[in-house]
């Protein structure tokens, strides 16, 4: 997909999924056990699944990504953990959007975790290409 189709993230289900709401249906202590996290990403080409990634703004506040990192195991794939500052100015090939200053990238499977540190949108955008090639030749 090349386009964003909708703008917007839609949190019906997050809101259903949560307890107060599945024990409206089930008992509450169920209802609790009842545990999701949505995956951001799926880097994928024709032959399949690339990479999964996880996405956040780049605060103080640290995230692990462990669930993706179990699942990008189980699944023989790599897992990364993509951080990323805003600028002020808008995107220019999508103006609903602030534009991105920088990432910080890390990659949390398999291990040993590779952090690359602060890149530009420009190393991003070129190692992700790198990433593709290097994961698609390994098959």
């Amino acid at each position: 997909m090349d386009k964003e189709l909708t703008g917007k993230r839609c949190l019906h289900y997050s809101a259903w999924h949560r307890s107060a709401s599945l024990a409206r249906f089930v008992d509450i202590e169920e209802a609790k056990q009842c545990s999701y996290i949505d995956i951001d990403g799926l880097e994928y080409d024709w032959k399949g699944p690339l990479f999964l990634f996880e996405t956040a703004l780049q605060t103080p506040r640290y995230k692990t990504a462990a669930k993706m990192r179990e699942l990008a195991r189980l699944a023989s794939i790599p897992a990364y953990l993509i951080r990323y500052d805003l600028k002020s100015e808008l995107n220019p090939a999508d103006p609903k959007w602030q534009d991105i200053e920088a990432f910080y990238i890390k990659k949390v499977w398999p291990p040993p975790t590779v952090d690359l540190g602060k890149v530009t949108p420009e190393q991003w955008a070129k190692e992700l290409v790198k990433i593709r090639k290097e994961i698609r030749n390994a098959f």
